[in-house]
């Protein structure tokens, strides 16, 4: 069951970075200061309790980002580039990390974290400087939604 549970996660990174990625090249605009280069921020708790999923968090998103571009790291001709800080699994770690990377670093995107205080207290941040937040850990329960058909 363990196992299982391990792939559906690797794949719905897999499928989120490949998201991700999709939507970077189909945006007619510039993401980044740098017109070469796209920053991702990655938030991961790499001590505290949670370390274990946050070192499987960075880890897999450079797994899947090696998948999702076949090994060249760049997209639509744009290199690809991830900054991680450590969140210590403390949302006040948490949003100073955040605000580095939005401010010194000047991400584009923002991933993370592997909690889901320390992504309750970065959220706002995201939507304040208008980023892109892909959340990688959910600790709830995930409910199916019925899709509406269309006739």
């Amino acid at each position: 069951m363990k196992s299982i549970n391990v792939f559906k996660s690797r794949v719905a990174l897999i499928i989120m970075i490949s998201s991700l990625l999709i939507t970077i090249a189909c945006s007619g605009e510039s993401v980044s200061s740098s017109e070469d280069t796209i920053k991702i921020g990655v938030l991961a708790s790499l001590t505290g309790p949670l370390e274990t999923y946050g070192k499987q968090t960075v880890l897999g998103f450079e797994l899947g980002l090696q998948y999702a571009t076949d090994g060249t790291n760049e997209v639509a001709g744009k290199k690809i580039e991830f900054v991680v800080e450590d969140t210590e699994t403390k949302p006040d770690v948490a949003v100073r990390k955040a605000m580095k990377l939005l401010e010194e670093d000047k991400v584009d995107f923002l991933v993370g974290s592997s909690s889901s205080g320390d992504t309750l207290a970065v959220l706002p941040l995201a939507e304040e400087y208008e980023k892109i937040m892909v959340v990688v850990f959910y600790e709830g329960v995930v409910e199916s939604v019925p899709v509406p058909v269309v006739p």
